[in-house]
């Protein structure tokens, strides 16, 4: 560590940058920097709002963000997950001392579900009309997102609904939901719930998820 000056903490969104960037800071007593904060106090936007004007323009931002710090000597900084996809960051970056920070997707997925910060996590309409909501006695959600994009004016209230977590829970029962229940951010607790509270001989779950899912929940209700 003698030659060196800074750290750059990279890695995908949800990978703990933040959480460790801090834990560094406080046992090397070196100044901790998080890019995106610095660019929402710097803009007074949050970075849902300036990535809503388009990647590029976040991205530029971005960088000229990295560039600020660069000649900075005890400094850990987090950066944003997507800085590497960008050449301007990647090559600047690739000069630093970098630390990549490796997450499995089951553990992103755990930690992401709930989270509707993330410009990138932003979801798109999908059609569910041909879904009859009416032959199913349950629905499982593992993400905000999938409440939000539901027309619920076609489904009963009175439905069971599993929630992965608090904001979904919240979301849920915000839009009329009666029996909710909520797994507090785990989708192990999420099969435990499921499996002492539904049962499948009253009728059918189904589970609303987007391309990136629990293959252990899939898997263990099944079992």
């Amino acid at each position: 560590m003698e030659n060196i000056k800074q750290l750059y903490l990279i890695g995908m969104m949800g990978s703990g940058k933040s959480s460790t960037g801090k834990a560094l800071s406080s046992s090397l007593g070196w100044e901790f920097i998080d890019i995106d904060n610095e660019i929402s106090n710097t803009h007074s936007l949050t970075i849902n709002e300036l990535f809503s004007r388009g990647e590029q323009y976040f991205r530029d931002i971005e960088y000229t963000e990295l560039r600020k710090h660069i000649s900075k000597e005890n400094i850990i900084v987090a950066v944003g997950g997507g800085a590497v996809t960008y050449k301007e960051s990647f090559n600047l970056l690739s000069s630093q001392s970098c630390i990549y920070l490796k997450t499995s997707k089951n553990i992103l997925l755990n930690r992401l579900q709930d989270d509707d910060t993330r410009p990138l996590l932003n979801v798109e309409k999908i059609n569910f009309d041909e879904v009859n909501f009416s032959e199913f006695k349950g629905i499982i959600f593992t993400s905000a997102n999938a409440v939000k994009l539901l027309d619920t004016k076609k489904i009963d209230k009175k439905i069971f609904c599993f929630c992965v977590g608090n904001a979904t829970e919240k979301k849920t029962r915000s839009l009329g939901f009666q029996n909710v229940i909520s797994a507090s951010g785990s989708v192990e607790n999420l099969k435990e719930l499921i499996l002492q509270n539904f049962d499948k001989k009253s009728g059918k779950l189904i589970y609303l998820s987007g391309e990136i899912i629990s293959a252990n929940l899939d898997q263990q209700l099944v079992n």
